[in-house]
């Protein structure tokens, strides 16, 4: 049974007076915590749902508009305490993630990329204010929950459309054109790793590549994107993706074959 839930109070311009619904509202940013007391074989799952309610009831006890929690965007984070207590960290995955520029060359593969971060040539930091939008991270998210694409494809055209970026990616090597394209890569998984999606290992399609030429930089023909070819594929652990429309033409097949059987065993034994 939950032992305790408590909301941490905000920080910042929120701790200093301003009600939810202002421009400071922390609405989006409520921390929820609980420890479960799970018994041997206990269900955690029940255990999540009473958290559910009980945040709810949480809000209803709280001044002003209730947290405004929708159970597809949470992120659920366990950490076991002992044996038999396990502790639960529950955010909502629709606050903004914000990313800088030491938070990039602290990621493992970001640092990696020291050349394109580092060299004021690039529009690096265009780049990281681009994609410290909630909005954006917001159709990021959208794009490979409700569209079955990869989270780059639900901001590219507007990415593209920047003209600072646009004008780079026009001028530059080769080199430095794909180099910088893998940075943006990697903002994008640092972004979607911190809202609690994870890799798939699969990517997807953005644009169809032009033929070589070689008075022009490599860009596409058709597709989405005109820069961008493929973007990674992320997927959030425990839930089960949206069936795909082949999917569900072949379970609709399925049953109707299934039942052309029985109506036929039917008519045979009658």
């Amino acid at each position: 049974m939950p032992r305790c839930v408590r909301r941490v109070p905000p920080t910042g311009p929120a701790a200093k007076g301003k009600t939810p619904g202002s421009r400071y509202s922390t609405r989006k940013s409520w921390l929820f915590r609980l420890v479960l007391t799970v018994p041997e074989g206990g269900e955690e799952v029940n255990g999540l749902k009473r958290l559910f309610g009980k945040i709810r009831r949480v809000g209803r006890n709280t001044r002003g508009p209730g947290p405004s929690l929708d159970i597809q965007y949470l992120h659920v984070q366990k950490i076991q305490l002992d044996n038999q207590q396990h502790f639960f960290i529950v955010r909502d995955r629709m606050a903004k993630v914000r990313i800088t520029k030491q938070d990039f060359l602290n990621d493992s593969q970001g640092k990696t990329f020291v050349d394109v971060a580092e060299d004021l040539r690039q529009p690096f930091d265009v780049v990281l204010e681009f994609f410290s939008d909630a909005g954006r991270q917001r159709r990021m998210e959208e794009s490979e929950l409700h569209h079955d694409r990869a989270p780059l494809a639900g901001v590219v055209r507007e990415l593209e459309s920047q003209p600072v970026i646009d004008r780079f990616l026009n001028v530059a090597k080769v080199r430095r054109n794909t180099r910088f394209r893998q940075a943006i890569g990697v903002v994008v998984r640092i972004i979607m790793e911190r809202k609690g999606w994870q890799k798939t290992g699969r990517k997807g399609s953005l644009g169809v590549r032009a033929a070589g030429a070689s008075r022009t930089p490599a860009h596409n023909t058709g597709g989405l994107a005109f820069w961008f070819v493929r973007a990674e594929r992320y997927e959030l652990p425990g839930r089960a993706a949206f069936p795909s429309v082949r999917e569900r033409c072949r379970k609709l097949e399925s049953e109707k074959a299934r039942r052309a059987r029985k109506s036929s065993r039917s008519g045979r034994s009658g």
